[in-house]
């Protein structure tokens, strides 16, 4: 399976980390940024996104970028691959690059890891339980010692049985949030900076700010 890096994970101030959930509709968000010694309110720009871009657009040195996957960190400046508002594909370099979107990447990369682990694990299982059950008896006469080792051969081949449909479902919950974290991609790879005019080994510096 490939690895599909989303980031960012919608954040609430209203609410704590336990309120929300894979699945949950978040669609406020309140977005206050501190740079330097002034704040910046970028609500307005977020809504006017969210309402189809209509009227003038607020807040127009802030540009909305969505995150395709991080890259190197550099001085403290993460580079990081996006598409801009356009559409088009460049890598741009922020400072006070978000933790949770670094955070998230993380999460995502492990359940995309987790899932491959456990596909592999299942199919072998599934191939071993198969063959094992073709075998095993379900009922057996003979000698007290031999019924009795084969009828510990069939209850091990049940309970493997038995562990593997857990497994199974599992692994249908594992493949059922990631589905969900794709299908809101665009929410959670959703990133506002703007351009600080300074430059780092060439490459233009964007100032995300500290929430």
């Amino acid at each position: 399976m490939k690895p599909f890096f989303v980031w960012i994970l919608c954040a609430l101030s209203a609410f704590g980390a336990d309120a929300l959930k894979v699945g949950d509709d978040v669609q406020i968000v309140n977005d206050v940024r501190v740079i330097g010694f002034s704040r910046v309110n970028l609500n307005p720009v977020r809504l006017w996104f969210q309402r189809g871009q209509q009227g003038e657009r607020p807040l127009k040195a802030w540009k909305r970028f969505h995150v395709i996957q991080l890259q190197s960190n550099a001085a403290g400046l993460q580079y990081c691959a996006a598409k801009n508002e356009a559409g088009e594909a460049e890598i741009i370099l922020v400072s006070h690059f978000p933790f949770k979107i670094q955070n998230y990447v993380m999460a995502v990369n492990k359940l995309n890891a987790d899932i491959a682990a456990t596909t592999t694990r299942v199919d072998a299982e599934e191939k071993r339980v198969r063959e094992a059950d073709a075998v095993a008896p379900i009922a057996v006469r003979g000698p007290l010692q031999y019924v009795n080792e084969q009828m510990d051969f069939r209850a091990e081949v049940n309970l493997a049985a038995a562990k593997l449909t857990e497994e199974k479902k599992r692994l249908a919950q594992m493949k059922g949030d990631l589905a969900e974290y794709i299908r809101r991609a665009e929410d959670f790879t959703a990133l506002y900076v703007m351009p600080t005019g300074k430059k780092w080994s060439g490459d233009e510096i964007w100032e995300h700010g500290t929430q």
